[in-house]
């Protein structure tokens, strides 16, 4: 299962769009952990938002996945998952509009 959002312009529209984005993808819930791990990402993302001003322009790019395997050459690890996540608040300085 994999997951992304992404926006770009004055921070309280990035994070209005990026709230909106996760709010669409609800009706989509990843497995865990990755659920968790999407909406850790939607906390921080809001927080990290927050503390912009409003004034300033920025680029929102956060992505996860989770895969999982059987490894059925080793009982002992029957099931394998392993989790990606990039999450990345640039701003956009010298922004001409």
């Amino acid at each position: 299962m994999s997951w992304s959002v992404s926006a770009i312009g004055r921070a309280p529209a990035v994070a209005a769009s990026i709230e909106k984005q996760f709010q669409s993808q609800a009706q989509y819930p990843c497995q865990e952990p990755e659920e968790s791990i999407k909406q850790s990402s939607r906390q921080v993302l809001a927080q990290a938002l927050a503390a912009q001003k409003p004034e300033m322009v920025v680029r929102v790019n956060a992505a996860g996945s989770m895969s999982s395997t059987n490894d059925s050459f080793d009982p002992k690890r029957a099931v394998v998952i392993s989790n990606s996540l990039s999450v990345a608040v640039e701003v956009l300085y010298g922004f001409i509009e």
